[in-house]
């Protein structure tokens, strides 16, 4: 888990090897995109929540994230989203 995404990092540079972090976290996001892994995510959370997840908003969520790191890596500052 990355400890960049907090409301006073952002829009604040990223250094070199934060950079380097977020590629690798995106990649794990994407990877997470699986049918199954989404089926397991959202058990996960439903269990954790208390509430219902359905795998489409687990993927919603996890598109979301991967917006906002791709976004941080464009811009080299950190997003808000």
């Amino acid at each position: 888990m990355l400890h960049i995404f907090t409301t006073d990092r952002v829009g604040t540079p990223i250094t070199g090897e934060e950079r380097i972090e977020i590629e690798k976290e995106i990649v794990k996001m994407r990877a997470a995109l699986d049918p199954m892994a989404l089926k397991i995510e959202a058990l996960s959370l439903s269990n954790t929540t208390g509430l219902e997840w359905d795998t489409s908003w687990v993927a919603v969520a996890i598109g979301a994230d991967i917006w906002g790191y791709e976004e941080t890596l464009r811009t080299g500052v950190v997003a808000a989203w």
